[in-house]
């Protein structure tokens, strides 16, 4: 399926016959690969270059059909989001949502419900932090 790659791939389905598998590669940016129930996109062996300088291993969610949420350390080690929509990636292709923080984990994050997300990183002072998406604003603890 193509590389090499850093680390290990991330998937995550957001509907029947889909699969979005995301790696990290060998330059520290973001690729993504899909199955759409008949064919790999963009190819067997081709990535879609999604942009950014990683630090550790993405972080991929869905919270319903035609929804990802995609969630990485920059090399400033703040939070970054990116995210697809159902027809285009937000805030674009290879640009990212900066979220702030000053982390030292990989973020984790998970999806409860439709339109929720809640997203763990450790911070330096060695404390968990939690962001969380209400389906209308981010809140943080």
């Amino acid at each position: 399926m193509g590389g090499p790659i850093l680390g290990q791939p991330e998937v995550v389905s957001w509907g029947p016959n889909r699969l979005d598998v995301f790696v990290l590669g060998t330059d520290r940016q973001l690729y993504h690969q899909w199955w759409n129930g008949s064919a790999w996109g963009p190819s067997l062996t081709g990535y879609e270059a999604m942009g950014g300088t990683i630090l550790g291993q993405p972080e991929v969610v869905s919270w319903g059909p035609n929804r990802l949420d995609i969630f990485v350390l920059g090399t400033d080690r703040q939070l970054y989001h990116k995210w697809w929509n159902g027809s285009a990636w937000g805030p674009s292709l290879t640009g990212w949502e900066a979220m702030g923080g000053v982390c030292t984990s990989a973020p984790r994050a998970v999806c409860w419900g439709p339109k929720r997300i809640d997203v763990f990183v450790n911070g330096t002072d060695g404390a968990l932090y939690h962001k969380w998406w209400n389906a209308s604003a981010w809140g943080l603890r």
